[in-house]
């Protein structure tokens, strides 16, 4: 008896992969389970998981070169650090250079430092997510 799946998202609008689906480019599924209709979209938002970022702190003079690693990476990336009560500074020339890696670039100029001043690395997904 197959496994009902129907209405999951498979991490792709076309659907799973599978040899009754072969336009399907989402996760791959055995021929046991139902997965048609699936859902075309997710329900929940990818949530970002960053695993490093060297350097971890810069003098805030200029502009800072940064190697991140984290669980997903992909083209279409926003790369920003984040503080409460503080302007977002967003990361310039955002490069993939693998599935868990990229550089980019943050001007930090002038950014508010100081003991407990903690920034956050936050990525989202975009479009290529």
């Amino acid at each position: 008896m197959p496994v009902d799946a129907t209405y999951n998202w498979w991490g792709n609008i076309s659907g799973p992969k599978n040899l009754t689906n072969p336009g399907g480019s989402g996760e791959i599924v055995s021929s046991y389970v139902t997965y048609s209709p699936f859902a075309t979209a997710s329900i929940f938002p990818v949530v970002p998981v960053i695993d490093s970022c060297t350097p971890d702190n810069g003098i805030n003079t200029g502009i800072i070169s940064a190697a991140i690693t984290a669980m997903i990476c992909k083209d279409g990336l926003t790369v920003k650090l984040s503080k409460s009560g503080q302007s977002d500074i967003l990361a310039a020339n955002v490069s993939f250079i693998s599935a868990t890696s990229i550089t980019c670039q943050f001007n930090i100029a002038g950014a508010r430092s100081g003991s407990g001043m903690l920034w956050l690395l936050i990525r989202t997904a975009g479009q290529g997510l």
